[in-house]
């Protein structure tokens, strides 16, 4: 009699534990939950860890210029970029880029400077949706330009990025964002195969031309900065067209405005 009584209860407080629900760790009656970004902590342990970026994602990784302007990224196989251009006026010290209005005064600069497409630098509709266009010598000023822990990248990072992406005849139309506000200069069409398949969405920004400082190729044509050197006129870029699903990196004069992507150090 005494061990069926035992039985029975040892059945019961079975039962019982059975029924007892688990957190998030598998835990019966645990204390580990679900935070913000949806990542199981237990007790008080990280809890804190858990931020919201610039953007407002939970645990995102948008970051931030000195300006405190906001990027999103994007993780394209062991890289991380900033999925817009750069836009910021100021280097990482607090100093201030200048611009060059005049087209002289562009195209004689042998310093750092940056412009707005059209001159138009109030118009903060399309510095947002476009980036500023920088010439060369801010890509090499010692100051920095883009944001802490992101570098303007060199040619062989852009070249580690057009081969991941299938190679220089088809990375660029896996690059561009397909749309026709963005890739529409010449056609009614959208871009020749622009899939935007890696989400590095890029857009044609057009450039400022270093012998005349006139603006050309709105939406027609994209270059972007690398920060290698090739000569003393010289520097290397990544260039996109409306017309092609290439990826082109040659190198142009340092005095052009291109925009820049940054790449996580």
């Amino acid at each position: 009699m005494k061990k069926l009584i035992l039985l029975s209860i040892l059945l019961i407080f079975g039962c019982e534990e059975a029924t007892e629900p688990q957190d998030c760790a598998g835990v019966a009656g645990g204390t580990a939950i679900i935070d913000s970004c949806t990542v199981c902590v237990s007790g008080t342990t990280n809890l804190t860890a858990c931020t919201q970026d610039c953007a407002g994602n939970w645990g995102g990784d948008a970051v931030e210029d000195i300006e405190e302007n906001c990027y999103n990224t994007v993780q394209i196989n062991e890289q991380v970029w900033m999925k817009e251009n750069l836009k910021v006026t100021h280097y990482q010290n607090g100093d201030e880029i200048p611009t060059a209005e005049n087209k002289d005064d562009w195209v004689n600069l042998t310093s750092g400077a940056y412009a707005v497409y059209g001159d138009d630098y109030l118009n903060t509709e399309i510095i947002d949706m476009w980036g500023n266009l920088y010439n060369w010598y801010v890509v090499n000023d010692e100051r920095g330009i883009c944001p802490i822990g992101y570098h303007v990248p060199s040619k062989v990072e852009w070249s580690t990025l057009v081969t991941f992406l299938g190679g220089s005849s088809s990375a660029g139309g896996k690059m561009k964002k397909p749309s026709q506000n963005d890739w529409n200069y010449y056609s009614d069409e959208i871009s020749e195969q622009a899939t935007n398949e890696s989400n590095f969405s890029a857009t044609a920004t057009g450039y400022r031309h270093y012998n005349n400082g006139y603006y050309q190729s709105l939406g027609g044509q994209a270059y972007f900065w690398a920060s290698t050197n090739e000569n003393d006129n010289n520097a290397w870029r990544l260039n996109l067209s409306y017309n092609s699903s290439n990826a082109t990196l040659e190198t142009l004069n340092k005095r052009y405005g291109f925009s820049i992507r940054c790449v996580r150090d």
